[in-house]
């Protein structure tokens, strides 16, 4: 299968849209977005521009900011951040590498796609959905009304998936449409209905939706050691395009 070639920038943009953070602030070419603390995505520092301000000062400045707000300071970043020894500075700081992550694609017109019909996909946010995601995801109350605050700010077209076996709903997804690529997003599978084909059930549904509202590609993000989950995004054709990972600085 052909691996679709795009910049680190283009993928990286395309995810901020689709799950942008509550707020999200410019800083020398550097996003620092902030969503109250649910998933170090939305929290974290995105130097992705060029920048002009000594390193050391950025870095202190991003401290403070997140600091100030009760946060950690997560950096994001990828093999092309600004500048490029960032990492090896950050590590030099006292900043721990962790979750490192895929990023991967596929072309859509490589997958042969048939919708499932114990999938159910909404367009608009349901408090059933938002509480069955919030259960399998074993969220909080207060991450909970974080992520409906996030969803609600989504302005590309969004598929709300949900699979039901006997009544129960066993897996919930969602995926973000912008221009001709769909991204899938927290793929979910409760612990008890785990290794029985539902993942790839909710997959193939929610890529089909993309495909069906004009995407040529899909893309999504996984977890290094998520074994089960890379296995199944290999068997629909997913290729690695590039990886990111954080690093963060948790005692300030």
């Amino acid at each position: 299968m052909v691996q679709l070639s795009l910049p680190i920038r283009v993928l990286e943009e395309l995810s901020f849209r689709a799950l942008p953070a509550l707020e999200t602030r410019h800083y020398d070419g550097w996003l620092l977005r902030f969503a109250d603390g649910y998933t170090r995505r939305c929290n974290s520092v995105n130097p992705v521009f060029c920048s002009s301000i000594d390193l050391d000062k950025k870095i202190d400045y991003c401290e403070n900011v997140y600091y100030k707000r009760g946060l950690p300071t997560y950096f994001k970043l990828t093999d092309e951040v600004y500048p490029g020894d960032l990492d090896g500075v950050l590590a030099e700081r006292g900043y721990q590498h962790e979750a490192p992550t895929d990023v991967q694609t596929v072309s859509l017109s490589m997958l042969d796609l048939t919708p499932d019909d114990t999938v159910t996909i909404t367009h608009r946010l349901r408090d059933t959905w938002l509480g069955e995601f919030a259960l399998l995801n074993g969220l909080s109350n207060p991450q909970r009304q974080t992520l409906k605050h996030l969803l609600k700010i989504i302005h590309q077209p969004v598929a709300y998936a949900a699979l039901t076996v006997r009544r129960t709903t066993v897996a919930v997804g969602l995926a973000v449409l912008d221009d001709n690529f769909v991204g899938i997003f927290d793929i979910v599978t409760g612990a008890k209905h785990r290794q029985k084909g539902y993942g790839e059930q909710m997959m193939r549904s929610l890529l089909q939706w993309g495909k069906s509202n004009g995407a040529d590609h899909a893309y999504l993000q996984v977890m290094q050691n998520n074994d089960p989950a890379q296995r199944l995004y290999e068997k629909l054709g997913f290729e690695t395009s590039y990886s990111y990972w954080y690093r963060s600085l948790k005692t300030q």
